[in-house]
């Protein structure tokens, strides 16, 4: 009996959402787009160099990440998250996580989306921010 409710609930998420992804082509574009925009909007990222970009590539079928991936040739990695810690607190972003140790990160939200700050290799100075909707399909990776 559960086995037929879980199969049920897989093949209706799944036919879905492919539906979604196959007539709603346009609105992803434009969310996709937003995620891009925001993310470019974030002002201490234009001081770093950029060394890649893009959608991240996810087994979500509803669910769209856009990351930049940025080097820090000048700073301290300490001092990359703190100045990024700043600028999200003080453009309104509410910090759900904020670690120092030796894998740095930031969690944070606003409104309309959720970004995720982190150091992606330590002492290479390389780093990631990856944002997504904050909507149920992105809390729940759909």
């Amino acid at each position: 009996m559960f086995i037929m409710i879980f199969l049920s609930c897989f093949v209706t998420w799944f036919v879905g959402s492919n539906i979604y992804n196959f007539f709603y082509k346009a609105e992803i574009a434009q969310k996709v787009e937003a995620l891009e925009q925001e993310l470019n909007r974030i002002a201490p990222i234009k001081e770093y160099k950029i060394v890649d970009k893009g959608l991240v590539p996810t087994r979500a079928l509803i669910n769209r990440v856009v990351y930049i991936e940025f080097i820090n040739e000048d700073k301290s990695p300490d001092e990359v998250l703190v100045q990024f810690y700043s600028y999200f607190k003080e453009n309104g972003w509410v910090i759900d996580e904020y670690r120092t140790s030796k894998e740095r990160h930031i969690l944070a939200h606003n409104e309309k989306f959720i970004i995720h700050f982190d150091e992606l290799a330590d002492g290479y100075n390389r780093w990631g921010i990856m944002i997504r909707s904050n909507d149920f399909f992105s809390k729940y990776h759909l």
